[in-house]
This record gives structure tokens, C-alpha cells and sequence, in this order.
């Protein structure tokens, strides 16, 4: 040995040759390390650190080397030159493992760096050999995967089969009672799902058909209870009860509920038809009137002649005017309740109370004629039978009515609507409202007005040429009346018509008048002696009326208008240089040439020679 390096590299002699080689060296002693009496060097075996190396099967397809901080090759089991990425400065940032290439080759390079000397430890593996073991550990868990997925597919073959012969059992036997035909390709669960929700879905349809049949019976029975015209042969009792119907008491009434007026806030989705809308009233309404009358007593609601008829029964014995003031504190709450709610607003008519149920017809009756005489003579929301049966048939005053009749007539007839509608509410207050009749003389009375009011208004057509029934539908608007009040406010709404067509018509006749003026004096403004006076003469007026008359139609006084002509004519005459003053005076009316300056310079503010030169 005849050199030291100061890393650990030094040249042995051997076989008279130099050669590079790693050493351990130790200090003898070990305490005196900066001058030592001796030092022990043991030379590493290059081919046995080979061979070692060589021994580990992964590094052995690849190669080892050892570097110091000058890029030398210390040791290397294969003659490799490094790339630059792969030098000393560089590794010292670079990961621990990255890939890279060597000339052609893809390979993984991973160093460490020596704690004891400035050395670097690099393993250069190809990407092949490196992946080989992964690659293989991939196969193999593929290999295990896919033995179970094979062993999972035929259990779940064996299994379903297993459990699939039951379910199409039962599809067979399900689409056989249902009649229907199955193939491969059906899903079985959700056949039986919907065969399930079908038949559910069946049932409950025929239990709402059974629902309203039952409903249907129960109510056209209470119809026939109501209206008397039940089986005699059979207890009414026995009857009723086989609908559900049970009374509590001999003690009856009967209610009708008629609605009046109904909020247009009530049918804001316009999702329904009328008679839709009108059921979800009567829904409401029902309900509602069961409800109360059920605190008490038992009420019975049924739908008859476009009315809500209730049979109230009294569960313990009332009078009449207990009964009548227990319904009337019924219709009252519920009218109040129901309008606040819902702005539907009903009357209600209420019958004597009958101590048997045979008297139920006759109960029907009392309601139904308070009904009608409330439809024509109107009054109160709810109204009692006592309010009504003691009107009179007053024929003594048959003679008066006809008499104001004719007086209302001859109003139409001589076109004094205004006289006409003062007569017409005076017979309305005197025979309709103030007067103590029934409902049939009222509504006898209330024809004989239609039918006077029709035949006046024929024959004041004749005055103007015209059909004035067909004119304003007088037919077809008086048939639309329900009661005395809608016939009343038709009437009056007629002859207010009427009588603005009689104001157009006559409008019509002076607009005639005023043109047929300003014609004549268009065609004969040149006329000397045209003025208001021939004008007046020619017109069958007085001088005094047509130039008040021509005034108030066109805001011009005739005179005015006559000069006006005369000069918008001689202003289109002066144009001409050739025609004198005196010429175009008198080609325009004027007698001479004085009166035609004058008169010029008044409306035009200059003479008609001026006017001229400004042209």
C-alpha cells in the first residue's frame, strides 16, 4: 500500500498492477485518531460484494453502484454511465425512487445517502423486472376474483332457482284468475305488485260504488219521505231505519237552504264546471247545516229541485216557538259562519213544526211556498211560514191595479219614459211590497205588468219606425226575471234605454237641419239676398230660433258663418291680379266694395288689398 485516500478509496498492489479499492480503516489505538501509531485496513472483495449482490434476484437483473460527491464511481456491478439527473447534486433533491431512462431502457432509480461519508447508494432496476412481482401479485388476485365471481354466479343460479319456482307459481296462478298472458321477460315482483294494487284499487272502487248506490237509495227514499210519497203498506219507521234514518221524536220541520249570491273569490282556479262548483257549495252547506242541527236535534239534508231541503227531527218534544226559534238560531249562525268562510250566501225558509210524520209532507209544502213568495216579493234571508200565511187574496183592488195599468201605458205610449218610471215604482210599492198579498195573486200580478209593459213598448216603436221589443231584447230580458225587484230594475233599465235612443234619434234629426243649412249656403253664398232671414223662411223657422239653434249646434252664429263663407272664397278670388276688389266683392254676395273691405278687415284684421300684396 503506498497511498491513503482520505474517503476511504485506495490503490493496492497486486501482481504488480494498481488497482482501485474500498477499505475499512480503524485507528490503532482508538483513542488517538489524530495521530495514531498504526492503522488497520481491510480491503472489501469486489467480487465477493459482487457475488453477494448478484444473489438478490431483483437487484441482479439491474445494477448497484456507489458514488461520492465528485460523481466517481466508487463500486458498480455493472459498467453504467449515469445520466445527469442521476449525479450527486442532483440526487440530493430528487425522491428516493423515480423512473427514468438509460439509453433505451425504462428504469426505476433508488439512492440513499451515507450518514458517515459523502457517498451515495444507487439501485438501478428495469421498469419490467421492477413491476414483475407487482404484476404477478395482480394476476393472482385476479385469478382469486374471478374463481369468485364463478363460484358466486352459480350460487346465486342455484339459489334463485331455489326461490323462483314458488314466485312463478304464484304469477301463473295470478295471471290465469286475472286472464292475463306472461312471458320470459316480465318482471315477476312487480307483476304481483300491480295485480296487488289492482285488485286494492278494485275493491275500493266498488266500495265507493256501493257507497254512492246506498247514498243514492237513502236519499231518493228521503225525496219520497218528503214529498209524501212513501209506501203506506210499510211502517215509515221500519223504513227509515233500514237507511239509516232514525228519529227520536214525533216533532218535524222542514228547512230549504237556496243560494243566493256566491263570491267570484270562490272559484279563482277555474279547474271546475258549473255544476261542479255548485256541488262543492251544497257539499259545504250540508255539512255544515248537519253539523249544527246534529248539537241538538237530527237533520236530514237532501238535494231536491236545485234546493238543499233538511227534515229536522226535535230529539225531546218542542212548541212551535221553542222549535222555531232552535232553527231559526241554526240558520242564523250558519248563514254568518258559511258567508265568513266560504262568501257564499244562502236563504232559508222554515215550516210549521208537525207532531207526526205524516205531517212531513205537509211541512215540505209550507217551505216550498215560502220559497216562492220570497223568489217574487224578496225580503228577509230567513223567513218563517207565520211571516207569510196570513196574506190575503186582495181582489178588491184588482179594479186600482188595472187602472194604474193603463196610466203606466199610456206613459210608454206618449214616450214620457221619466213619468213611465215614477208610475211604475209607484204600482210596484202599492201593489207588490206594501200590499198584504200571497204569492200567487203577486205573481198573477207580476204577469199582467209584463204583459201590459211588452205591449206598450210595441206600440212605442211605431213612433220611431223601429221594433224596440227586438231593439233591447224587452222579450228576452223579462223572462230572465225571478222576482218582482229583478223585474223592476229591467224595466227602468229598458226605458232608460229607450229613452237615450228617442234623445239620438232627435240628436240625429237637427244634425240633419245644420247640414242642410250649411249646404245652402255653400251653394248660394254669392247670393246678395241670402241671410239669416231667408234662411229662417226656407227652414220653417223664426229667425230667432235657427240662429240659436245653429249656435248651440256648432258654436257659431249663423251670420258669422255666412261672412265666413263669403270671405274663404274671395281670399282663393284675390290670387287673380286681373279681378278688381269691386268684382271679387260682388262675386261673393257683397252689394259693393265698401261693404266687402269692411267686413274683411273685421274677421281678417287687414283689407283685401293688403291680404293681396301679402300673397
Amino acid at each position: 500500500m503506498t497511498e491513503k485516500s482520505p474517503k476511504h478509496v485506495f490503490k493496492f498492489l497486486k501482481n504488480d498492477r494498481y488497482r482501485k479499492s474500498i477499505a475499512f480503516v480503524k485507528t490503532i489505538p482508538m483513542q488517538y485518531k489524530a495521530d495514531p501509531l498504526a492503522s488497520v485496513v481491510i480491503e472489501l472483495d469486489d467480487k465477493a460484494f459482487n457475488s453477494a449482490i448478484k444473489n438478490i434476484e431483483r437487484v441482479s437483473q439491474g445494477a448497484v453502484l456507489i458514488i461520492d460527491n465528485e460523481d466517481q464511481i466508487l463500486f458498480s456491478t455493472e459498467k453504467i454511465e449515469l445520466p445527469e439527473y442521476a449525479k450527486y447534486k442532483e440526487l440530493s433533491n430528487a425522491k428516493e425512487t423515480m423512473h427514468g431512462k438509460i439509453g433505451d431502457q425504462d428504469v426505476v432509480i433508488s439512492h440513499i445517502r451515507s450518514n458517515v461519508c459523502d457517498w451515495e447508494y444507487i439501485s438501478i432496476i428495469p421498469v419490467n423486472i421492477y413491476m414483475q412481482k407487482a404484476n404477478f401479485i395482480n394476476g393472482l388476485a385476479i385469478l382469486c376474483l374471478s374463481i369468485c365471481l364463478t363460484l358466486g354466479i352459480m350460487l346465486t343460479i342455484f339459489f334463485s332457482k331455489k326461490n323462483y319456482d314458488p314466485i312463478d307459481g304464484l304469477v301463473k296462478a295470478l295471471s290465469k284468475e286475472a286472464s292475463l298472458s306472461t312471458n320470459r321477460d316480465m318482471n315477476e315482483v312487480k307483476f304481483i305488485q300491480d295485480f296487488i294494487d289492482k285488485t286494492l284499487d278494485e275493491k275500493k272502487k266498488l266500495q265507493n260504488r256501493l257507497e254512492q248506490q246506498r247514498q243514492m237509495l237513502k236519499d231518493n227514499f228521503l225525496k219520497r219521505l218528503i214529498k209524501g210519497q212513501v209506501n203506506i203498506n210499510i211502517p215509515i219507521i221500519d223504513a227509515c231505519e233500514s237507511y239509516d234514518i232514525y228519529f227520536y221524536s214525533n216533532d218535524f220541520a222542514i228547512m230549504i237552504f237556496n243560494i243566493e249570491d256566491i263570491e267570484e273569490s270562490f272559484f279563482d282556479d277555474d279547474t271546475g264546471t258549473k255544476d261542479q262548483d255548485l256541488a262543492i257549495v251544497n257539499f259545504i252547506i250540508k255539512n255544515v247545516i248537519e253539523e249544527l242541527i246534529g248539537q241538538k236535534n237530527v237533520g236530514y239534508l237532501v238535494e231536491m229541485d236545485k234546493f238543499l231541503v233538511c227534515l229536522v227531527n226535535f230529539k225531546h218534544g218542542v212548541s212551535q216557538n221553542s222549535g222555531k226559534g232552535e232553527l231559526i238560531d241554526v240558520a242564523a249562525y250558519a248563514m254568518s259562519f258559511i258567508k265568513e268562510k266560504f262568501g257564499i250566501v244562502f236563504s232559508v225558509a222554515v215550516s210549521d213544526i208537525y207532531k207526526t210524520a205524516m205531517g212531513i209532507s205537509k211541512a215540505y209544502q209550507q217551505a216550498i211556498e215560502v220559497v216562492e213568495y220570497r223568489n217574487l216579493m224578496g225580503g228577509e234571508l230567513i223567513t218563517y211560514y207565520d211571516d207569510i200565511k196570513e196574506l190575503r187574496d186582495d181582489t178588491v183592488g184588482i179594479d186600482n191595479f188595472n187602472n194604474a195599468q193603463e196610466q203606466f201605458s199610456n206613459c210608454i205610449k206618449v214616450t214620457d219614459y221619466n213619468l213611465a218610471q215614477s208610475t211604475l215604482n209607484d204600482i210596484i210599492q202599492d201593489y207588490f211590497v206594501q200590499s198584504s198579498v200571497c204569492a200567487y195573486l203577486a205573481k198573477c200580478r207580476m204577469f199582467a205588468l209584463t204583459s201590459t209593459f211588452i205591449n206598450a213598448v210595441g206600440e212605442a216603436g211605431n213612433i220611431y219606425n223601429e221594433n224596440l221589443l227586438c231593439k233591447f231584447d224587452v222579450l228576452e230580458k223579462l223572462s230572465s226575471c225571478q222576482n218582482i225587484k229583478d223585474l223592476q230594475y229591467m224595466m227602468d233599465g229598458i226605458l232608460d234605454d229607450i229613452d237615450k235612443y228617442a234623445l239620438e234619434k232627435q240628436e240625429g234629426l237637427y244634425v240633419d237641419q245644420i247640414e242642410t243649412i250649411k249646404q245652402i249656403i255653400k251653394d248660394r253664398y254669392f247670393d246678395p239676398d241670402l241671410s239669416v232671414s231667408s234662411l229662417a223662411q226656407e227652414m220653417g223657422m223664426s229667425t230667432s230660433y235657427l240662429s240659436k239653434f245653429f249656435r248651440e249646434s256648432t258654436g257659431t252664429g249663423l251670420l258669422d258663418y255666412i261672412h265666413k263663407t263669403r270671405l274663404d272664397n274671395a281670399k282663393e278670388l284675390l290670387k287673380n291680379q286681373d279681378l278688381t276688389i269691386k268684382t271679387i266683392a260682388r262675386n261673393v254676395g257683397y252689394i259693393n266694395s265698401d261693404s266687402f273691405i269692411r267686413v274683411f278687415k273685421r274677421y281678417e284684421g287687414v283689407t283685401p288689398g293688403k291680404y293681396r300684396e301679402i300673397l
